[in-house]
Order: C-alpha cells, then structure tokens, then sequence
C-alpha cells in the first residue's frame, strides 16, 4: 500500500531530479517532500484529486512509523550509554521518569508494525490507481479547483 501510495505521489507531483529520478529509476520522491507537495497544491487552489490526500495521508503513517521505530532504537541507545530515565525525561520536556518510560514503550510496540498495514477502509477513491498525464497538477500555475 505504502509503495503504491509512493509511486502515486511521484506520478503526480515529481518534478525536476525527483521526476528523473522517478522515471530512469522509478526512486519515489522522499516522504516529506511528497507530502509537502500534495499541501501546496491545496494551497494554491490547484487541481488535487482525492487519492492524492490519501495517498499522502499513507505516505504520513508511514513516515511517523519510521520516525516511532526510529526514536525507540535511540532511546535503546540512549538508555545503553548510561543516560536515566530521568535524564532522558529532561532532555524530552517530559514531566518524569515514568513519562519518558511510557513514551518508549509506545515506540517500542510500534517497532512490530509492518508499514504496509495501513488502514485505508472507507476511502473514496483509489490512491494507487495509474494517473492520466492530464491529471498530473500545472506546478505553479494556480489554476485549477480543489476536488473532495
């Protein structure tokens, strides 16, 4: 899904090196440029279809995913050179030792989630779908309608 997801975005929103990069080697755009792109369309009034927000929207858990295991692998480091709980607290703006623990534990957990379980019932649209050229945005142009 996440894949689909990326290869959707690239489709529509590459532009420049991503483009290239997207049509020599089908590399997707990095995450948060994808995303950041689908927003600036919507913010310009562009034409934005609907599986272009949910492909981002998967794009963006999985983002958060890897960002989640990512943090709990450091704070495994973190916690392996000898930093407390309560250091690590501090460090994080979290209130105690406790919070901190609890924190890790919810990126822990979250270690086990395979990115391509992304729930995506009740969306209208495919976001994996191929996209007609024709419904590739004009970047910059301003013109367009915002689509539900």
């Amino acid at each position: 899904m996440v894949v689909s997801a990326r290869a959707h975005l690239a489709n529509r929103f590459a532009d420049g090196v991503d483009e290239l990069m997207w049509e020599a080697r089908r590399q997707p755009m990095p995450d948060t440029d994808a995303i950041k792109k689908v927003l600036a369309q919507f913010a310009r009034g562009g034409d934005l279809l609907a599986p272009d927000l949910a492909a981002a929207l998967i794009v963006m858990q999985a983002v958060r995913l890897d960002l989640d295991r990512l943090e709990a692998d450091l704070l495994d480091a973190v916690r392996e050179s000898g930093m407390t709980w309560d250091q690590v607290a501090l460090v994080l703006g979290l209130p105690d030792a406790a919070a901190a623990q609890r924190r890790y534990q919810q990126m822990a957990v979250r270690r086990e989630l395979p990115v391509a379980e992304v729930d995506v019932r009740g969306l209208h649209g495919d976001p994996t779908g191929p996209v007609d050229p024709a419904d590739r945005p004009q970047h910059g142009s301003g013109r367009g309608s915002r689509q539900p």
